[in-house]
């Protein structure tokens, strides 16, 4: 596990790491960024195989409950990739306690192609 996630965070620019939330040995961004991480490592052979949507919160992550894979269909999540789920990504009718809240995504990675 940790040989893997230095290897795909070895992947990404100094910067995208820097404004991860982290904690162990693992990430979650922003919007933005993660769309980012997520065209990058894909780039570069690995495979993403799905999202988690997180609040980034102290001692750890707070899980929403919300994740997404490719192949995933509902009615509140109808993306066909994993960029464009987090671009999309609104919270639920009954998300009252993270509806002012900005989601984070943490990525599952599994090893590069090949």
């Amino acid at each position: 596990m940790d040989d893997q996630f230095d290897e795909f965070s070895g992947t990404l620019p100094k910067e995208l790491l820097g404004r991860a939330y982290r904690t162990t040995n693992e990430l979650a961004w922003n919007r933005e960024d993660a769309v980012e991480a997520i065209d990058r490592l894909q780039q570069a052979g690995f495979i993403v195989l799905g999202v988690e949507v997180w609040l980034p919160t102290s001692p750890g992550p707070t899980m929403t409950g919300w994740n997404w894979s490719p192949g995933d269909r509902s009615i509140e999540n109808d993306a066909s990739t994993l960029q464009e789920f987090v671009m999309k990504f609104r919270w639920g009718r009954f998300d009252d306690v993270s509806r002012d809240r900005e989601p984070w995504f943490n990525l599952t990675v599994a090893e590069r192609d090949g």
